[in-house]
């Protein structure tokens, strides 16, 4: 039992020896790209929660507006022109609404590809600057073995 437990920690040692900082670099970045894949389920649902709560809302405003107009504006005899009038109304405001919806979504698509757009800029960057290091690196082990 002993020389079990014994091998066990040389064995530890030895892998503790192996390891490099890169390993354990690359071992914690990917932990926390899973970490954030495995929210994008979780994001798009609570997203998709948001959307119907308002659609819901919209549908109750309108079901409300529709129940006081049969209870009382139509007891008011409101002229249809003034009807037409807020028709129009209600049109040009709904197409504000959809305007600001599409102008909305073309912001939003602009700033994600901006953002992956940031990323292979600095992707290239990284690259660049990890081979411009390894080749410090390289030449700075040449002079430590010349000396």
């Amino acid at each position: 039992m002993m020389s079990s437990n014994s091998e066990k920690n040389n064995k530890q040692k030895k892998d503790d020896k192996d390891i490099s900082l890169c390993e354990i670099h690359k071992d914690t970045t990917s932990e926390i790209v899973k970490k954030l894949e495995s929210k994008i389920p979780s994001f798009a649902q609570n997203y998709s929660d948001l959307y119907d709560a308002y659609l819901h809302m919209a549908d109750d405003v309108h079901s409300a507006f529709c129940m006081a107009e049969k209870e009382f504006i139509d007891k008011m005899n409101i002229e249809s022109e003034t009807i037409r009038d807020m028709k129009k109304h209600y049109d040009k405001t709904g197409e504000q609404i959809k305007n600001n919806i599409d102008a909305a979504g073309n912001i939003f698509d602009a700033y994600v590809k901006m953002k992956i757009s940031m990323l292979e800029s600095f992707d290239k960057y990284m690259h660049v600057w990890m081979e411009s290091y390894g080749n410090m690196l390289s030449e700075y082990m040449k002079q430590l073995k010349s000396n």
